[in-house]
């Protein structure tokens, strides 16, 4: 059996087993539990004054491919008063409700950690320091018993001769979701700055954005009050995170709170005009970054002038022949081999 121990909490294991979770401030949060599902070697490591490195690896020692599905950590944490959690998916879930949660790491779940607090002050947080599995999922489940289950899944495959290597951080400390965003950001910051991360296939890679106008998953480009368009902060912005821009895509140009988003493709009048965004457009260009509106071409807000002369028209059919519709009741889902609608879309 093998024993770690840092100024915030003691672990012991033997093998995948995890014995014991001692947290120094409210006791034993977890214990006999399998750190690892489907095999692989399990090394802890000494990481912080408040965290371990908790590393699984797994060789292929063959001269073919080897796939691969694994889990890890599989954490169960044992009842404790109350717990919480922070599930932070693209609308994150922060409660204390029994509940499961299952989503694959991808932009409905866009970063890699899991949050566990909120009894005597204390967070367990999980981060994953992975770049390579794009085919992971984040799990968690808080039990009618009081219990959470904390796990990552992953599918792959490795290559001949080679060693899978998946690291995870498991940090204890004071506070609460707050305190896992800040080390998760911390973490990944401190990873790409010292060059952990190879920029290579990024700088090899055709790189296509999209921004927005008008809020959606972040404030949009576009102000209304001003007039004004945000558009060089946005680019610098992105080339920082990136390393430069290709592409970018404006997905909402053409919405207003009186037509909605798709369908008339006629915002100037809301927008003060298109001067200032065909100004844009320029300055892109002038930076070598192509440019292009989106045009939805099988939807149409049913508020739009087009939406209520022929939407029920163009409307798609199920086998039942009734109104088929994937995205709500504020659209029409329009046939895309309707003649007519090709040419309103053309013009």
């Amino acid at each position: 059996m093998k024993k770690i121990e840092n100024k915030s909490f003691f672990m012991a294991f033997q093998d995948e087993q995890l014995i014991v979770l001692n947290d120094k401030c409210i006791g034993e949060i977890s214990r006999f539990c399998q750190l690892v599902e489907h095999g692989g070697e399990v090394r802890v490591h000494r990481f912080s004054d408040t965290a371990v490195l908790l590393e699984l690896r797994k060789e292929n020692t063959t001269k073919r491919k080897q796939n691969f599905t694994v889990t890890f950590p599989s954490l169960k944490v044992l009842k404790q008063e109350n717990w919480k959690y922070c599930f932070p998916s693209l609308e994150p879930f922060i409660s204390s409700e029994c509940a499961e949660y299952d989503l694959e790491y991808s932009t409905w779940f866009p970063m890699q950690f899991l949050s566990i607090f909120g009894v005597g002050g204390r967070v367990l947080t999980l981060v994953l320091l992975d770049e390579t599995q794009d085919r992971k999922r984040f799990y968690l489940n808080k039990t009618s018993d009081g219990e959470i289950y904390a796990k990552i899944y992953y599918q792959g495959e490795i290559s001949p001769q080679d060693i899978l290597v998946l690291q995870i951080v498991l940090d204890i400390r004071d506070g609460d979701w707050h305190e896992s965003l800040c080390l998760y950001r911390q973490l990944w910051e401190k990873r790409h700055l010292s060059g952990a991360v190879s920029p290579i296939w990024l700088q090899n890679s055709y790189v296509f954005r999209q921004w927005f106008l008008h809020e959606n998953y972040d404030d949009g480009i576009f102000e209304k009050k001003s007039g004004n368009y945000c558009i060089e902060e946005k680019l610098q912005e992105d080339q920082k995170a990136l390393g430069g821009v290709d592409y970018v895509q404006l997905f909402d140009w053409g919405q207003t709170p009186e037509s909605g988003r798709v369908g008339d493709y006629m915002p100037w009048a809301y927008l003060g005009g298109s001067w200032r965004l065909a100004a844009g457009f320029q300055y892109l260009r002038s930076k070598g970054v192509r440019t292009g509106l989106y045009f939805e071409g099988y939807l149409i807000s049913k508020s739009s002038r087009l939406g209520r002369l022929k939407g029920r028209i163009w409307q798609v059919m199920n086998a039942k022949k009734k109104i088929y519709s994937y995205v709500g009741a504020a659209f029409w889902t329009c046939c895309p081999r309707v003649e007519e609608w090709h040419q309103a879309l053309y013009n």
